[in-house]
């Protein structure tokens, strides 16, 4: 009887240790390559996120953002190569706001303010797609002249607003994980400029005897115009984690007309890139 017991124990000690092993035996250590990213979970629940940098028959090393951790296979749970999404493939919103710059080209204008709403998807690790709906002025300065008394003109107005729907590619750093992304951005899309009216008032004196004068004012609108152009874009953007869900960025762009389209179709000539529109930009986004 206590021959059968023991041959009981032992066969069901060997079944458990098979079943564990047969765990164990889930992760093909060698198909894990080195240079890629993968999550790392343990048996008691501590995970890591990094690159495996070397591997042998009892321990695989992963760099993590801060430092390399040396681990036992046999104390290994679960691998997922985290470069296929694990956290990545996310939808984020944004909005933002910043400076409008006047190129040397619009030399009577200043700079002016911008506002952008995007909703970004990253794809992968390191590379994502955007489309961005943004608001954007330049301040066309006020004129004035003033000749000795007799002669006074004074032009305000024509501002410039632009209207952007623009599509960009990321890419860089999307990682979810990192405290910092740097990203660059590659895009373009369509502008409406919406000229505002320009009003001009001019007056004229005519002195006489006992420095009396008669006086006549005249006033006028110029009426803006509206045209449209596609644009290409090109710049760069630096965000900081806050939480998973939250972040703050900074962006550079600069934003080229290629088309112009009013009351008919032609392409800009070479010079066209004075005609672009350098912005700077700093807003915040959530995770959806």
């Amino acid at each position: 009887m206590k021959t059968l017991q023991k041959i009981f124990i032992f066969a069901v000690a060997l079944i458990i240790n098979s079943n564990l092993y047969s765990q164990e035996s889930n992760i093909d250590f060698d198909r894990l390559i080195t240079g890629k990213n993968y999550k790392v979970l343990l048996k008691n629940d501590w995970e890591t996120d990094g690159k495996l940098i070397k591997k042998d028959t009892n321990y695989i090393e992963i760099m993590t953002e801060y430092k390399s951790f040396t681990i036992q296979k046999n104390e290994i749970k679960q691998i997922v190569n985290s470069e296929n999404g694990y956290d990545h493939s996310r939808l984020y919103l944004s909005i933002g706001t910043g400076i409008n710059f006047a190129t040397s080209y619009f030399e009577d204008f200043s700079h002016g303010v911008n506002i952008q709403f995007n909703i970004t998807k990253v794809i992968s690790p390191s590379f994502g797609v955007r489309g961005d709906f943004q608001f954007g002025q330049i301040k066309r300065n006020v004129y004035e002249r003033n000749n000795a008394g007799n002669y006074y003109s004074k032009s305000e107005g024509g501002d410039f607003n632009n209207y952007s729907l623009k599509f960009d590619f990321l890419l860089g750093n999307l990682r979810q994980r990192s405290k910092l992304n740097a990203y660059g951005i590659l895009g373009g899309g369509f502008n409406v400029v919406v000229e505002t009216n320009r009003n001009t008032t001019t007056s004229y004196r005519s002195y006489y005897n006992n420095n009396q004068y008669s006086e006549q004012t005249n006033s006028y609108t110029a009426t803006g115009f509206t045209f449209g152009e596609l644009i290409l874009e090109l710049g760069g953007g630096l965000g900081y984690k806050i939480s998973d869900n939250v972040r703050i960025y900074g962006e550079a762009q600069y934003g080229t007309p290629v088309l112009f389209i009013s009351n008919g179709i032609g392409f800009f000539h070479p010079g066209s890139i004075l005609y672009g529109n350098p912005t700077l930009k700093i807003g915040a986004q959530i995770s959806l």
